[in-house]
């Protein structure tokens, strides 16, 4: 928690929240989930006057009640009631339900890698629940980047933000665990490709700098960490490994 009291910070609170808010109305759920943890965390993080605190909380109470009673939620998670006025049990709560989807996802990888021999029947796609069409359209449009026709993907993809989703979490939880085993050029692939679907995401920037680092390609460790500091100049992580890099880093 900062030790002095910054009330634009509190601006920036409310702002991530009301993204949140649009993001919902907009029927993105994961996204308007991702942006809500965001802001829960940096309410935790900072120290604010009783009065905003007491403001922002009741914004918070009054968001989670929405979000619970939205067709789109219940029908993925069920009847939640989530916590007013506890603003560190929401949080580790909407972790999480986002980990719920990223199992998903790493259960599709682990089928992938297994390659499953079982039968596929064919079926009505207006049977499908929505949850399963949009898996299945995510699962097609991955094909098509494995193969490099990112044009077809984006076609499938749409403006469908929930396929993005998908495919911008299998990509990047692929990439994570190729980097801790060691395989850092299946890594890098994976990150790239992330993001070529989505270049204003700071966080993938910060993972390929990592993974420049463990490669020694120093430059190219710096220049991805800017390009996440240009997307993000608040980024604190990507403040941090900007100072390492320019410290420990040899001379061109």
């Amino acid at each position: 928690m900062k030790n002095t009291i910054n009330r634009e910070e509190v601006g920036r609170i409310e702002k991530k929240l009301n993204e949140a808010r649009v993001l919902l109305q907009q029927n993105k759920l994961h996204s308007s989930l991702v942006k809500f943890k965001e802001s829960l965390e940096t309410l935790l993080r900072t120290k604010m006057l009783p009065s905003d605190s007491k403001d922002l909380n009741d914004k918070f109470n009054h968001f989670q009640a929405l979000i619970s009673n939205t067709p789109a939620f219940t029908e993925m998670y069920g009847a939640v009631a989530f916590r007013d006025n506890d603003a560190a049990t929401t949080l580790e709560f909407v972790k999480q339900l986002l980990i719920i989807k990223d199992e998903e996802i790493k259960g599709y990888m682990e089928e992938q890698a297994g390659g499953s021999n079982e039968n596929h029947h064919e079926t009505d796609p207006s049977d499908e629940p929505e949850e399963s069409r949009i898996e299945n359209l995510a699962k097609e449009a991955k094909s098509f980047i494995d193969s490099d026709d990112y044009e077809t993907a984006k076609d499938i993809i749409g403006g469908n933000d929930e396929i993005l989703w998908w495919l911008l979490q299998c990509y990047n939880t692929s990439g994570i665990e190729h980097r801790r085993q060691g395989r850092y050029r299946d890594a890098l692939h994976d990150f790239k490709k992330a993001l070529a679907l989505q270049s204003d995401d700071e966080g993938l920037y910060y993972n390929i700098a990592r993974i420049h680092i463990e490669l020694k390609d120093w430059k190219e460790a710096l220049d991805a960490i800017q390009e996440a500091l240009k997307i993000n100049p608040e980024f604190q992580e990507g403040k941090l490994l900007e100072s390492f890099l320019k410290r420990t880093a040899p001379p061109a």
